[in-house]
């Protein structure tokens, strides 16, 4: 049974005097569905989210939330931001100093002319909800960073909106805190079922948080899917780039032999996969080879089986704790590569053999 659409956003497009921010972009999310926009700065993904919101208004397309119209620039449709129900929460967090915690998570149900008891019943049930029951009588300067952030949250959920929409709110948390904070908001999203749209250029929060991910690329759509569906299967060199670490090595398809098609390494060698993960591909087409650090393994001696495998020469290593990483010269051409911190060759100019699992290799086809 297919979920009811929460978001349907159709050609948008956004100018900033000539420039493009958003161009012709369709966007459709599902009820009850963690749907992130990432990219980097520049991109569109914020002023995507305010069209949405209501706080800029598109050029051109059409916006609607829970089968309603709210915004249609050939029909005439805009509904303001404060009739769309929706909840914001900022980078900034935009908490107000002077009013105490349960006074800036009662504010939006105070202009809404809320109860005074339906007021204390709504505050107590989302302070509980976000790990805050005793410190409704704080003010914003004795809480920290991640504190803070939560009553942001509560706030934009005290009045039970139908789209929650969160621009970069753990930006300003140190790593520790964010990450901390990263898990709760999911745990909070699951509970509440409350559709969200999260804005983000990390990538590791997009990956973390997200049931689907739009990666946009300066206004467009570079590609969307599921975390492992943009990581594994990536569709352009800018996704595979910007989503984790990748080594791209052009090439040509040389020759098909039996079920296996070679790919001729630009600087030499050859590297091959089968028609199982990937469509036939023409001999003479241009592709990108993207492989992951991660997707090799090291070995001190020549494994026994001879596809994808290559003899190397380490130029440069660096113990990161986990994982040791290894710049490494093969077939003319340095490729950054990861083993377990067990790995006993850390030597500069030390030889070892890289191999690679063929479902591991990611062909990104060249015009």
């Amino acid at each position: 049974m297919s979920k009811k659409m929460a978001v349907k956003a159709v050609g948008l497009a956004k100018f900033f005097s000539e420039f493009a921010a958003v161009k012709n972009l369709d966007v459709t999310i599902e009820e009850g569905e963690f749907f992130t926009l990432l990219g980097p700065s520049g991109c569109g993904k914020t002023t995507t989210l305010f069209m949405i919101a209501g706080l800029h208004d598109p050029d051109r397309g059409e916006i609607t939330i829970n089968d309603r119209i709210v915004f249609s620039r050939s029909q005439g449709i805009n509904v303001p931001a404060e009739k769309r129900d929706i909840g914001m929460v900022f980078q900034s967090y935009a908490i107000w100093p002077h009013y105490t915690v349960f006074e800036n998570i009662a504010y939006p149900l105070k202009i809404r002319k809320f109860p005074k008891s339906e007021i204390r019943d709504k505050v107590a049930a989302v302070l509980s909800l976000v790990k805050m029951d005793n410190l409704g009588d704080r003010y914003p300067g004795e809480l920290s960073g991640g504190q803070q952030q939560r009553v942001a949250l509560a706030r934009a959920l005290v009045y039970s909106p139908s789209l929650l929409l969160l621009d970069e709110p753990l930006a300003n948390l140190d790593y520790k805190v964010r990450e901390v904070v990263r898990f709760e908001l999911k745990e909070l999203q699951r509970r509440t079922k409350v559709t969200t749209i999260y804005v983000t250029h990390d990538q590791t929060e997009a990956m973390v948080l997200s049931d689907r991910i739009a990666v946009l690329e300066k206004g467009e759509l570079a590609q969307e899917g599921t975390p492992s569906e943009i990581y594994l299967k990536p569709k352009s060199k800018f996704v595979a780039d910007f989503i984790g670490l990748s080594n791209f090595i052009p090439g040509v398809v040389n020759r098909v032999e039996e079920d296996y098609q070679i790919v001729k390494m630009e600087k030499g060698g050859e590297i091959r996969f089968s028609g199982i993960n990937y469509h036939r591909l023409t001999p003479g087409k241009k592709v990108l080879l993207c492989l992951r650090p991660e997707d090799f393994v090291l070995h001190t001696e020549r494994p026994e089986t001879g596809l994808n495998v290559w003899e190397a020469k380490i130029r440069e290593s660096a113990f990161l704790g986990n994982i040791v990483t290894y710049w490494v010269e093969m077939a003319g051409q340095v490729l950054r590569v990861q083993s377990h911190p067990y790995f006993d060759i850390e030597r500069k100019g030390d030889k070892i053999f890289l191999s690679i699992r063929e479902k591991q290799i990611k062909i990104i086809e060249l015009p």
